[in-house]
């Protein structure tokens, strides 16, 4: 069978648009069964959705034909498994790992904002992720600059202080990833940056505890942990999907003794 090194071509966020087709597996959401595409774009096999291929590099090259399940998350996704029989397939592959806890699950109020930030897209990813855009972002200080401006609040709102990696998904639109902060609706624009002003909002905030390289891409416990706290995500009027990461100081930036961090993980929800 012809060996072909997988592409990155797309995200598609299973744990907010469920497939029916994985109910036929008994696979919970989350997990995807899809084919491989080239750098074209060509579909080599029958999945209908383009899912998210950015962890092949851990298997150095998928088959061409071959059924992978895939643990899908806000913007990237981890292949589990790799066969020719998706009925191989199974809930156990999607296991989280023991290391991640969500500590704690609360709704919070976020007054009229302006986000200030820069927006990216799938374009712009390196390897599948936006890493490199952060890298530049604290080499450009532009955080300061955010900071700076006009009528910028650090104490605005609990934890508006902290950076923002912000995101919308919709079916059949380009994926949007900002990194910026939320700011009071008055700040104003600094030259070089994009601005979203947004009404009062209610925001489930879930805060998963862990190794930071094991914290990223665990929407299923994310979700899990608020719907089992009553908390209802919702999209917005368009029907687009956002949510975001909040690195928060100093629970993110400062590991404890067991070398752990807390990412605050949010998704806007009903009232």
């Amino acid at each position: 069978m012809e060996q072909l090194t997988a592409t990155y071509v797309g995200v598609w966020p299973l744990t907010i648009s469920h497939d029916p087709a994985l109910d036929e597996l008994g696979l919970p959401n989350g997990a995807a069964i899809f084919g491989l595409f080239d750098e074209s774009y060509t579909k080599y096999a029958a999945p209908e959705k383009i899912t998210d291929l950015t962890a092949a590099a851990s298997l150095a090259e998928l088959r061409q034909g071959a059924y992978c399940a895939v643990h899908a998350s806000s913007g990237f996704g981890y292949i589990i498994a790799m066969t020719d029989n998706p009925e191989n397939l199974t809930v156990e592959m999607l296991a989280i790992p023991s290391s991640i806890k969500a500590v704690k699950c609360y709704k919070q109020t976020l007054p009229a904002t302006r986000f200030i930030g820069k927006k990216y897209g799938d374009e712009d990813r390196v390897n599948g992720y936006f890493s490199s855009k952060w890298s530049e972002w604290h080499e450009n200080n532009w955080f300061s600059a955010i900071e700076n401006a006009p009528n910028f609040r650090s104490d605005y709102f609990e934890d508006s202080d902290a950076y923002i990696g912000l995101m919308r998904f919709k079916d059949d639109e380009p994926f949007q990833y900002w990194i910026g902060m939320f700011c009071s609706a008055d700040t104003a624009v600094p030259d070089g940056f994009s601005s979203i002003d947004l009404p009062q909002e209610h925001i489930g905030v879930c805060w998963l505890y862990g190794p930071e390289a094991d914290i990223y891409g665990q929407d299923d416990l994310v979700l899990k942990s608020l719907k089992d706290a009553g908390l209802e995500i919702k999209p917005d009027a368009d029907g687009a999907w956002w949510f975001f990461e909040r690195y928060a100081c100093p629970r993110m930036t400062a590991p404890d003794a067991d070398a752990n961090v807390i990412l605050d993980h949010c998704y806007f929800i009903n009232e």
